[in-house]
């Protein structure tokens, strides 16, 4: 907890000065010299600064789910896999649209896993081959489509978006450590309580209505839309978290890694944004 409360504002301090200074450079007048594709509208194109943070996030959380994938016993390349999780964001947030662009980098992807096939010895070919998928869809699909959040809207909104998200990690963690008496899913998440997630749901939806008027994608519409945004976005978190939760104890791993200090690993930071991200892409592209 005290590693915690250390690490945790100075993360959360970067997070906004890197949205802040993705927000401003997407208002600057693009120069000549710069590439027609990072230019949108005469203006430098939104996420140029987000990108790398992403492509990071992306390697290291790639790394730990070939490590847990190993733990497991099947066989993967983590060089694959990492290339995996890149293609799956390019796929979502590049523009490659339709089914044949797509099914080209599926098709690419499925070649190359049977890379594994060189070690003459055909047992656990299939999970292997659905360890590199899972990456390519879990992580990089994921992460690409909180990259496409940003290219579509403001970098305030994704803000909005992944506080509203981790809001629900922090009111669940309190309201358990409070009053939680009836357990969630105990062969999964012993601590996680039923008093929890209500406690988490409610703190989503109050920093959802918080945020409400000050977004200026959704602040014209009405506000009571806020509550189904922060109850959904919840209940999604809550689902991230545990899906992560079912791959460490699959690979009987109590964390995914240990990159930051009282946290565990980078899966254990995004695993609620990830699951977020399409969610809330579809749910605004609804309401809006």
């Amino acid at each position: 907890m005290r590693a915690r409360l250390l690490l945790g504002p100075v993360l959360i301090a970067a997070l906004v000065g890197m949205l802040w200074l993705d927000q401003w450079l997407s208002e600057q007048t693009a120069p000549d010299w710069l590439p027609s594709f990072l230019a949108r509208e005469g203006n430098v194109a939104p996420a140029l600064i987000l990108l790398p943070l992403a492509l990071f996030l992306g390697v290291m959380a790639s790394r730990e789910l070939a490590l847990l994938l190993k733990a497991k016993g099947t066989r993967v390349n983590t060089l694959i896999v990492i290339l995996a999780t890149i293609a799956g964001m390019a796929s979502v947030s590049a523009g490659a649209q339709g089914p044949g662009s797509l099914g080209y980098v599926v098709a690419i992807l499925v070649i190359a896993a049977l890379d594994l096939c060189r070690s003459k010895d055909p047992i656990g070919a299939m999970a292997s081959l659905g360890g590199t998928m899972l990456a390519f869809v879990h992580l990089g699909v994921m992460l690409g489509f909180l990259l496409a959040l940003r290219q579509e809207h403001s970098a305030w909104l994704l803000l909005w978006i992944l506080v509203t998200t981790k809001a629900c990690d922090i009111g669940a963690f309190f309201t358990g450590k409070a009053i939680g008496k009836h357990k969630l899913i105990p062969w999964l998440s012993p601590k996680k309580t039923w008093e929890g997630l209500i406690g988490g749901v409610i703190a989503s939806i109050g920093v959802a209505l918080a945020g409400w008027p000050l977004i200026d994608a959704v602040s014209e519409h009405s506000i009571l839309l806020a509550i189904p945004t922060g109850l959904i976005i919840g209940l999604v978190a809550q689902a991230g978290d545990l899906a992560i939760s079912l791959y460490k104890r699959d690979a009987m791993a109590k964390d995914s890694g240990q990159a930051l200090p009282g946290f565990g690993g980078i899966l254990d930071i995004i695993d609620s944004p990830l699951l977020v991200g399409p969610i809330a892409y579809a749910w605004l592209a609804l309401i809006i």
